[in-house]
């Protein structure tokens, strides 16, 4: 017996959900150094971050029903790092204490591969302009700048959990100030590459 339009079973809403809306917590290794100078190298105790962004999908239908291009625009990306050891080549500093704070958002590509239904791949490169700033351990404001950073990653999912893990990395001149065993302060003003590995779970909607 041949069922009509009405009597047909709906397909699964669920399923078909574009789950473009994104939310990662994550956790990072973070390493911030200077080729300019060798006074200070600082390699985070523990960092974390939150990010929030669309995917805004290029056509309706997937290409070969499983491919999807889109661009992805990051609203929100929020970093925070403690460097509670930062070292220097030739003895630790154990006064110095400093937090990174970042903010920005992301703007960039993204390809995404369902290869089964409820299943998805995801790979993305974006550029991430930001404003980074640094405080000492009384978190009173140290040095700031603007930041452009690159964001490059993979993740899958499954429905609406993800895993996933990005490399970000970018540049910027800060200022900072040291102190040496005779009370003398000297100012270094030189560029500074930020490098960092990041994993998160996600939540897609």
């Amino acid at each position: 017996m041949r069922l009509d339009a009405q009597e047909q079973p709906k397909p699964d809403i669920q399923d078909e959900k574009k789950r473009s809306v994104y939310l990662n917590l994550g956790y990072a290794f973070q390493h911030f150094e200077s080729k300019e100078t060798d006074f200070l190298t600082l390699k985070s105790d523990y960092a974390v971050f939150f990010t929030l962004g669309n995917t805004f999908y290029l056509h309706k239908k997937p290409i070969g029903k499983c491919l999807k291009f889109g661009i992805d625009w990051t609203f929100l990306d929020l970093n925070f790092v403690d460097y509670t050891k930062p070292y220097r080549k030739d003895y630790w500093v154990d006064k110095l204490r400093l937090f990174q704070i970042d903010a920005g958002m992301h703007l960039g590509l993204s390809i995404t591969l369902n290869p089964v239904k409820g299943l998805n791949l995801n790979g993305y490169f974006r550029y991430a302009p930001s404003f980074s700033g640094f405080f000492n351990g009384e978190f009173k404001p140290y040095t700031y700048n603007y930041t452009g950073f690159f964001v490059t990653g993979l993740g899958i999912s499954y429905k609406v959990i993800s895993l996933g893990a990005d490399y970000r990395w970018g540049n910027a001149k800060y200022e900072f100030k040291t102190e040496n065993f005779f009370g003398d302060i000297k100012t270094h003003k030189n560029k500074w590459t930020t490098k960092a590995i990041r994993m998160y779970i996600s939540f897609r909607f």
